[in-house]
């Protein structure tokens, strides 16, 4: 395990839900295309090692390339050639990836936008065993104890104390698994701390206690990976076409965690601009079809070569 997911943990703020697989799968989308300081960078952060192919029953991916005809990029690539028509397209098919659940995944698309990468996902799995819902019960939170709906499982569960976390992992089919990190003393952890809690196997009897989730994210992680040292991702010339300029990394995802399971979505798209790209507008008419002047002229010097009136054809 790389240690992208973490690292960028620590540089998104607050309550955060979002996919590591999603991001991670649309940043080596950009990889493969990447020349230079680009890919030595993000090579750096992602490692050479591909996200893994397998996946669950329950489990839906999809990516997807669009750029502009003129960039010469290699398929398999989705051509555009107007950025309003691309948007509801993309906004359109992620929906449908997300079943429903991310409904507009950008906004608007510049009229500059010359290449857009999209990575769309959902997840849905039952837990082998349910949990009992126990009503209202107090949350402590930073900002003060709340009461929120909490659900209640006892049964033999892996679990460790280690590194000041304690961990619990709720299996579910499908060898899908949820994985509760609860700090004794602050929230930063490190990949290896992380990847060692994740290696606990001791089954103990455990009485879980846990709130039900409705999460949801979304915002442009642009400033979070600049801050991870992927400045040269975002400047000119990393990329195979010089009208190919990475500018956002938009992120959504949405959790859902009940007595009954997991489902959740998350989708990604990272936009590419360029030199302004003419908007279509209405031609002016205008039709030639009454007297009129005709002149011939050299535009650098204003000599006047020709002058006609045209009244009789």
């Amino acid at each position: 395990m790389n240690d992208f997911a973490p690292r960028l943990l620590g540089e998104l703020p607050g309550d955060v839900c979002w996919s590591p697989y999603s991001v991670e799968s649309a940043l080596r989308i950009v990889l493969r295309l990447a020349e230079g300081s680009t890919r030595a960078r993000l090579l750096e952060l992602l490692g050479s090692e591909e996200l893994p192919g397998s996946h669950p029953p329950g489990f839906a991916v999809s990516d997807s390339l669009w750029a502009r005809d003129f960039l010469n990029l290699p398929a398999p690539v989705r051509l555009f050639d107007d950025p309003a028509a691309a948007l509801k397209l993309i906004n359109a098919e992620v929906a449908e990836a997300t079943r429903g659940l991310i409904p507009e995944l950008l906004k608007s698309l510049a009229p500059s936008t010359t290449a857009v990468v999209v990575n769309a996902l959902y997840l849905k799995a039952q837990w082998w065993g349910q949990f009992w819902l126990v009503g209202d019960e107090p949350f402590h939170s930073p900002s003060g104890d709340r009461l929120v709906p909490m659900m209640q499982r006892q049964s033999s569960f892996p679990y460790a104390r280690l590194h000041g976390w304690e961990v619990v992992k709720i299996p579910a089919h499908d060898d899908v698994e949820a994985v509760v990190l609860l700090p004794s003393d602050g929230m930063d952890l490190d990949s290896r701390a992380l990847s060692e809690l994740l290696d606990a196997h001791a089954h103990t009897e455990v009485l879980l206690t846990m709130p039900t989730l409705k999460l949801s994210y979304g915002d442009d992680l642009r400033p979070a990976l600049e801050r991870l040292g992927l400045a040269a991702v975002f400047a000119q010339g990393g990329m195979p076409h010089p009208d190919m300029v990475i500018d956002q990394v938009i992120h959504q995802a949405v959790l859902r965690v009940d007595e009954h399971g997991i489902e959740g979505t998350a989708a990604t798209a990272i936009m590419a601009v360029g030199s302004p790209v003419p908007v279509p507008v209405e031609p002016v008419e205008v039709t030639v079809d009454r007297p009129f002047l005709f002149l011939v002229r050299h535009s650098v010097t204003g000599a006047i070569y020709f002058l006609a009136r045209v009244e009789n054809l």
